[in-house]
């Protein structure tokens, strides 16, 4: 497989044009590699992210000449994902993996686990942020635990927890200091610890913070006046974002991700729908939408769009799900 470094864009509006500027150099500097992954003038360091959402927050951590590479290519569904061989070779020669867990990439994590190695850094999302899989009800308020960022190897077991962290912003904030902590400690074990390098780094994770931090006001401000309003998912990504910001999942299309929904299903969506006055059914670019549609139609909503995975600009991806969300919920005020 062809190393994928992202083209990584600016987090959204939001920054200050000062900020605006010196991320655009830090993203260039960041993504100058040479085929194969290796970077550019031995510098900086190889990191591997699974999914496109942990793109963009590694790519801002990383160090000037790092590769970022992403395993799962943008459009596909991160569900039941495939890797090849080529892919998996990324692992073995990366300073620093980063992957979600929870059963979600076990190709991943086989791999990592049967190919141990102190140099490099593995940074589980899911262990990183105490969610184990045992934790079945999905309110993930109440995990609030420290954690030691100097792990070897954050692992994590399978299991039946929704893995949808990303689209949660407070999980993304907690991931960050772990995630800069092994990039520092991915530094030192490669000699390029220098105070710049790592003064560096304490500021690139403080911008990070930051404007995550401005990212779930504007959820906040954004949803808050529409605390409860039903909303109709392709699958269940959504229940995390969903708790946090107080919308209620009225009807999940897909209740098994890899299959289409059953005629039962189907008219037991319907149901809910009228039953729950949602107005809108949002369907996912990964998945054929037929049978949204046809539900739509049946029950009389519309047909939003909301994305769990884009194309490696995690705040873009997440402000283009807040519009979408907020464009429903006109709709459905203006229907009562």
């Amino acid at each position: 497989m062809k190393i994928r470094p992202l083209a990584l864009g600016l987090p959204a509006a939001a920054a200050a044009a000062v900020v605006a500027v010196v991320a655009v150099v830090a993203l260039v500097a960041v993504l100058v590699s040479r085929p194969g992954g290796v970077p550019a003038d031995g510098a900086g360091l190889r990191i591997v992210v699974s999914i496109p959402p942990l793109a963009e927050l590694a790519t801002r951590l990383a160090p000037p000449g790092s590769s970022v590479t992403v395993l799962m290519p943008p459009g596909r569904s991160e569900h039941g994902h495939e890797f090849t061989p080529g892919d998996l070779a990324h692992l073995a020669r990366a300073d620093v993996v980063v992957y979600v867990g929870l059963g979600l990439e076990p190709q991943v994590e086989k791999f990592l686990a049967q190919r141990p190695d102190k140099r490099r850094r593995d940074v589980c999302f899911a262990t990183a942020v105490g969610i184990l899989p045992t934790d079945h009800n999905h309110n993930h308020h109440n995990h609030d635990h420290d954690h030691d960022h100097d792990h070897d190897h954050e692992g994590c077991d399978h299991g039946g927890v929704d893995p949808h962290l990303w689209l949660d912003p407070i999980l993304i904030r907690r991931l960050v200091p772990v995630l800069s902590g092994a990039v520092g400690a991915a530094l030192k074990t490669s000699g390029r610890d220098t105070p710049e390098a790592i003064g560096a780094l304490i500021q690139a994770e403080e911008d990070l913070d930051r404007d995550i931090a401005a990212l779930d006001d504007e959820f906040r401000s954004a949803l808050e006046p529409l605390r409860g309003i039903p909303i109709v998912t392709h699958h269940n990504a959504w229940g995390r974002l969903a708790d946090r910001y107080g919308l209620r999942i009225a009807a999940v299309i897909r209740p098994i991700e890899t299959a289409e929904p059953t005629p039962g299903q189907v008219a037991q969506a319907v149901k809910a729908i009228r039953e729950q006055g949602a107005t809108t059914i949002f369907v996912e670019p990964q998945f054929d939408a037929a049978s949204a549609r046809r539900i739509a139609a049946s029950a009389g909503a519309s047909v939003g769009i909301l994305d769990p995975i884009g194309d490696g600009r995690w705040f873009d991806l997440m402000r283009t799900n807040l519009t979408s969300l907020l464009g429903a919920s006109r709709e459905n005020a203006a229907k009562q």
